[in-house]
Protein backbone atom coordinates (compact mmCIF):
# COMPACT_ATOMS: atom_id res chain seq x y z
CA UNK A 1 0.00 0.00 0.00
CA UNK A 2 1.13 3.50 -0.76
CA UNK A 3 -0.21 6.73 0.70
CA UNK A 4 -0.01 9.87 -1.42
CA UNK A 5 0.37 12.80 0.95
CA UNK A 6 1.16 16.31 -0.21
CA UNK A 7 2.48 15.02 -3.54
CA UNK A 8 4.85 12.49 -1.97
CA UNK A 9 4.42 8.74 -1.62
CA UNK A 10 4.75 6.94 1.71
CA UNK A 11 5.23 3.20 1.07
CA UNK A 12 4.15 0.35 3.31
CA UNK A 13 5.89 -2.90 2.50
CA UNK A 14 3.70 -5.94 1.84
CA UNK A 15 4.23 -9.41 3.22
CA UNK A 16 5.48 -11.78 0.50
CA UNK A 17 2.82 -14.41 1.13
CA UNK A 18 0.03 -15.73 -1.05
CA UNK A 19 -3.57 -15.18 -0.09
CA UNK A 20 -4.90 -18.43 -1.62
CA UNK A 21 -3.09 -21.79 -1.69
CA UNK A 22 -0.08 -21.90 0.60
CA UNK A 23 2.69 -24.46 0.79
CA UNK A 24 5.24 -24.39 3.56
CA UNK A 25 5.28 -22.89 7.02
CA UNK A 26 2.34 -20.59 7.72
CA UNK A 27 3.31 -17.21 9.13
CA UNK A 28 1.14 -14.30 10.23
CA UNK A 29 0.64 -11.15 8.23
CA UNK A 30 2.17 -7.97 9.64
CA UNK A 31 -0.27 -5.62 11.38
CA UNK A 32 0.30 -1.92 10.70
CA UNK A 33 -1.26 1.08 12.40
CA UNK A 34 -1.37 3.84 9.83
CA UNK A 35 -2.17 7.47 10.49
CA UNK A 36 -4.21 8.99 7.68
CA UNK A 37 -5.25 12.58 7.16
CA UNK A 38 -7.83 14.39 5.07
CA UNK A 39 -6.54 14.65 1.51
CA UNK A 40 -4.48 11.45 1.68
CA UNK A 41 -4.96 8.93 -1.10
CA UNK A 42 -4.46 5.25 -0.32
CA UNK A 43 -3.32 3.17 -3.29
CA UNK A 44 -3.33 -0.61 -3.03
CA UNK A 45 -2.38 -2.86 -5.90
CA UNK A 46 -1.40 -6.39 -6.79
CA UNK A 47 1.97 -7.19 -8.32
CA UNK A 48 0.18 -7.84 -11.61
CA UNK A 49 0.44 -4.22 -12.76
CA UNK A 50 4.15 -3.81 -12.02
CA UNK A 51 4.99 -7.22 -13.50
CA UNK A 52 3.02 -6.62 -16.72
CA UNK A 53 5.19 -6.87 -19.80
CA UNK A 54 5.02 -4.43 -22.67
CA UNK A 55 6.85 -4.00 -25.92
CA UNK A 56 9.43 -1.25 -25.71
CA UNK A 57 10.82 -1.89 -29.19
CA UNK A 58 8.40 -3.59 -31.59
CA UNK A 59 11.04 -4.11 -34.28
CA UNK A 60 13.28 -6.18 -32.02
CA UNK A 61 10.49 -7.43 -29.71
CA UNK A 62 12.26 -6.06 -26.63
CA UNK A 63 10.00 -6.30 -23.59
CA UNK A 64 10.17 -4.79 -20.12
CA UNK A 65 7.96 -4.84 -17.06
CA UNK A 66 5.74 -1.86 -16.23
CA UNK A 67 7.72 -1.53 -12.96
CA UNK A 68 7.25 0.10 -9.57
CA UNK A 69 9.04 3.20 -10.85
CA UNK A 70 6.60 3.71 -13.74
CA UNK A 71 3.57 3.21 -11.49
CA UNK A 72 4.96 5.65 -8.94
CA UNK A 73 5.68 8.29 -11.60
CA UNK A 74 2.17 7.86 -13.02
CA UNK A 75 0.45 8.21 -9.64
CA UNK A 76 2.49 11.27 -8.69
CA UNK A 77 1.52 12.83 -12.01
CA UNK A 78 -2.23 12.12 -11.75
CA UNK A 79 -3.00 12.06 -8.01
CA UNK A 80 -4.70 15.49 -7.97
CA UNK A 81 -7.27 14.43 -10.56
CA UNK A 82 -10.69 12.94 -9.71
CA UNK A 83 -10.53 9.21 -8.98
CA UNK A 84 -12.64 8.32 -12.04
CA UNK A 85 -10.17 10.18 -14.25
CA UNK A 86 -7.24 8.48 -12.52
CA UNK A 87 -8.82 5.09 -13.27
CA UNK A 88 -9.15 5.98 -16.94
CA UNK A 89 -5.56 7.26 -17.16
CA UNK A 90 -4.15 4.17 -15.43
CA UNK A 91 -6.06 1.92 -17.85
CA UNK A 92 -4.85 3.96 -20.83
CA UNK A 93 -1.24 3.91 -19.62
CA UNK A 94 -1.38 0.15 -19.14
CA UNK A 95 -2.97 -0.44 -22.56
CA UNK A 96 -0.33 1.74 -24.18
CA UNK A 97 2.41 -0.08 -22.24
CA UNK A 98 1.14 -3.55 -23.19
CA UNK A 99 1.28 -2.48 -26.85
CA UNK A 100 -0.27 -5.73 -28.04
CA UNK A 101 1.41 -7.94 -25.41
CA UNK A 102 -1.06 -10.24 -23.65
CA UNK A 103 -1.81 -9.72 -19.97
CA UNK A 104 0.25 -12.18 -17.88
CA UNK A 105 -1.34 -11.85 -14.43
CA UNK A 106 -4.37 -10.46 -12.64
CA UNK A 107 -4.19 -6.68 -12.27
CA UNK A 108 -5.82 -4.95 -9.34
CA UNK A 109 -5.39 -1.27 -8.51
CA UNK A 110 -7.53 0.47 -5.88
CA UNK A 111 -7.39 4.09 -4.82
CA UNK A 112 -9.26 5.69 -1.92
CA UNK A 113 -9.23 9.44 -1.33
CA UNK A 114 -9.68 10.40 2.35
Amino acid sequence: MWIMRDGAIVKYKANRMPIGMYFGEITNFTDNVIDIAPGDILYMFSDGIIDQFGYVDNEHKITKQFSVKRLQELLVKIHDLPMTVQKQLIEEALDKWENGHRQIDDITVMGIRI
